[in-house]
């Protein structure tokens, strides 16, 4: 679990809001060529196993990218709804 933020004891990591199948952004689709990573990137570079990375919404990336910005920036204040006196 992350840091704590608004009144939770804790948020979640980005890992938790990993579903699989879920992208958080959609390319349209042209007329142009696929290519493979083999094809591409120089053999000495290639990892043998796909890196472990978070399949998420463009929203929840969002989120826990703005929550870890406020937790570990003290001078971000988060906004909150002020009434005036009148």
């Amino acid at each position: 679990m992350g840091a704590p933020l608004l009144a939770r004891d804790s948020e979640p990591t980005i890992f938790e809001f990993s579903v699989p199948g879920r992208h958080a952004a959609s390319f349209r689709t042209t007329n142009l060529p696929s290519w493979t990573a083999e094809e591409l990137v120089p053999e000495g570079f290639l990892q043998s196993d796909p890196v472990a990375l978070p399949e998420v919404s463009e929203r929840d990336l969002v989120r826990t990218s703005l929550v870890s910005l406020i937790v570990s920036t003290p001078w971000i204040s988060v906004p909150t709804r002020s009434v005036r006196a009148r």
